[in-house]
C-alpha cells in the first residue's frame, strides 16, 4: 500500500511540475498535504479566495489569455499598461507588483 501511494504522490507531483498552468502553486506546493489554512478559523470566503489563487482559478490575464489562445506576452495587467508599465498579469504581480493593490499591502 505504501509503495502504491510513493507511485500516485510521484505521478501526480510530476504532472503539477510538467503543467504550464499555476506558476505560483508549483513555487510553495512541496508535498501532498492539506494546506493548514483549512483548518483555521477563517470565513469561508478567504478560503475559497485563497484556493483559487494558488490553484490558478482567478481572472487575471494571465489564466484568460491562455483560454482564448492569446500570446503570453500580450497578457499584460491592464492598470500597469495605463502607465506605460508592459508587465504580465500572473498571481506574483498581482501579490506584489502591481501599483493598482500598494494601498493593500500596507499593513
Amino acid at each position: 500500500m505504501r509503495r502504491l501511494s510513493d507511485i500516485g504522490v510521484q505521478s501526480l507531483m510530476s504532472k503539477i511540475k510538467d503543467s504550464p498552468k499555476a506558476m505560483s502553486y508549483k513555487l510553495f506546493k512541496t508535498t501532498i498535504t492539506p494546506e493548514t489554512y483549512f483548518s483555521m478559523p477563517l470565513l469561508y470566503q478567504y478560503k475559497n479566495r485563497l484556493s483559487k489563487l494558488r490553484c490558478s482559478c482567478h481572472r487575471f490575464n494571465i489564466e484568460t489569455g491562455q483560454h482564448n489562445n492569446i500570446d503570453r506576452r500580450l497578457m499584460c495587467c491592464f492598470y500597469c499598461l495605463k502607465q506605460d508599465i508592459s508587465t504580465v498579469e500572473n498571481e506574483q504581480h498581482f501579490l506584489l507588483v502591481c501599483p493598482l493593490y500598494d494601498d493593500l499591502r500596507v499593513l
